[in-house]
Order: C-alpha cells, then structure tokens, then sequence
C-alpha cells in the first residue's frame, strides 16, 4: 500500500497494480529525497520550515478559490455542484488557517504572508491541479489526482510529524496539527479515491491516462519539496 497505518485493501487490478509499481515506488521516492533526508538527519532551518508554513498556505488558498469558482462553473450540473461544495465545506475550508498556525509559531507575521509568493516548483504543482479543475476533460484524470496527491501528503505529513515533534525540532503538538490530520485522515481520502477509480476506469485509454498523470504528479510533488529547500536555503 502506498499509505503508511492504512489497512491493506483491493481495489481493481489495475488500481491494485498502480498503487503498488508507481505510487508506492514514487511516494519512496520522495522520502528518500534531499528534503526528507534533511528532515530526519535534524538539519532543516527554521527558515526552511517557514517556507513549508508560507507555501502550503498559498497552495490550500488556491485550492478552496478552485473550488469556489468550480462550483459556479459546474452550477446547472448537479452531481459536480456538490461535490465541489461538499469539498469546500469540508475540513478543506480550515487547511490554509492550519498551515498559518504553523507558521506563526515559527515567528512569522501576517505580512509575511500577505507579502510571499508561490515558488516555481509550487505554482507549477498548483496550477496544473487548478487546470484540471478548470478544463474537464476525462473524470479519471481528476480521480488519479486525488489519489496520488492524497497518497504523496499523507506519507509527507506522518514523516513531518514524526520528526517536528523531536530534537532538535521540538515543535509542539497545536503548531502541527496539519500534518498530523493528513497523517490520518489522508489514509481513508486515499482508500476512497482508490475505490472510486477503480469504479470509473472502463478501458485500457482511461488506465493510460491515469498511469501518465500520476507519474507527472509524483515527479511534482518531488520536486515541489526539494524546492523548499533551495527557495529557502
């Protein structure tokens, strides 16, 4: 499974099959990266952990206008009207205040926020999922985001909030309360999705489709964390 704590389940063959030689593999991938590594090894600055707080502020913001503007978008279609609404209602709605919290422990002020921008690595990453949001296309491809993205967070968050709350970090348990509801809630998100994928694929170009996007949103949530490390060396 490409999540860890979560219960071993089937999906389909071929959700079984990406979860195990492409998600499992790329989210591996990313834990053994520069910034996990400097993560565990105790040598990321405080900068640099500001920089996760600024980031994923702006990233949780553009995702919640995504959906906002989604909904009006999709409003004489019923079935994506609600789910659009039902993710901005959901805990959605508290992320960026989370990322926020985090920050501010960090010594960082409200201009800070106010006054940063998205790095590269980030408005890439963002803007491809506001992309999907916005041009439609085959379902499956906006199914394969939420699965590979829920897949690569959770993973992400439990590691962060392993090792936030040890030396020399010894960040206490409110500043990360992000990371540690994506550590747990993410495992049934990703369980959920996985189910609903293997319910929409329904021939050998859907599966395609989805096995090149998740590549692509596996090489940017990659590189979006080695970002953070240059962006705020």
């Amino acid at each position: 499974m490409a999540t860890k704590g979560a219960t071993k389940a089937s999906y389909s063959k071929y959700v079984d099959s990406l979860i195990a030689n492409v998600i499992g593999p790329g989210i591996e991938e990313m834990l053994t990266g520069p910034f996990f590594v400097a993560l565990r090894e105790g040598k990321l600055t405080k900068r640099q952990l500001q920089g996760i707080s600024i980031q994923h502020y702006w990233h949780n913001v553009a995702i919640i206008k995504g959906f906002a503007l989604s909904m009006v978008r999709n409003a004489s279609y019923d079935p994506l009207f609600y789910r659009f609404g039902e993710n901005l209602a959901s805990e959605e709605w508290t992320h960026p205040a989370m990322c926020k919290k985090f920050g501010l422990y960090l010594g960082l002020t409200e201009e800070d926020f106010e006054n940063a921008t998205m790095i590269y690595e980030e408005e890439a990453f963002v803007g491809t999922i506001i992309r999907h949001m916005y041009m439609g296309g085959n379902p499956v491809l906006g199914m394969i985001s939420s699965l590979a993205n829920e897949g690569l967070l959770q993973r992400a968050s439990a590691e962060l909030d392993t090792y936030l709350q040890e030396t020399p970090y010894n960040i206490p348990e409110d500043p990360r309360e992000f990371f540690t509801v994506h550590a747990w809630v993410d495992i049934e998100h990703f369980s959920r999705s996985a189910e609903a994928l293997g319910k929409a694929i329904t021939d050998e170009h859907d599966e395609a489709l989805v096995t090149n996007r998740a590549k692509d949103l596996i090489r940017f949530q990659q590189e979006k964390w080695t970002g953070y490390l240059t962006a705020y060396a």
